[in-house]
């Protein structure tokens, strides 16, 4: 017959404290966990809203800049224009003096 182990109760009572704490490490390590995947969440909506904001100042410089870009083609135009009639204007003031330097010449 096997003689029982005299050492036994206190090797499973040394492997029971070793399993409490295990179980406490990982109870802890739970709690940091779950509050990583708090902190996590929260850093993902700080995240989202900046994006959020972000996206709207982007959209609304985009308005300004197409406002302004449109301004100023309209600007442009009007300047266009004005040279082209300023051109023309020219153009008729020159024509006049040649006509009256011809009459002049031929008088």
């Amino acid at each position: 017959m096997v003689e029982p182990n005299k050492d036994l109760p206190l090797v499973v009572a040394e492997i029971l404290i070793e399993m409490h704490g295990l179980n406490t490490r990982m109870e802890r390590l739970e709690d940091v966990m779950v509050q990583a995947a708090g902190n996590i969440q929260q850093l993902s909506k700080a995240v989202n809203r900046t994006a959020e904001v972000m996206l709207q100042q982007q959209q609304e410089f985009n308005h300004r800049f197409d406002q302004r870009q449109q301004e100023s083609d309209r600007r442009f135009e009007l300047l266009l224009e004005a040279d082209r009639q300023q051109a023309i204007r020219l153009e008729k003031a020159i024509a006049s003096i040649e006509k009256r330097l011809e009459h002049l010449e031929t008088k």
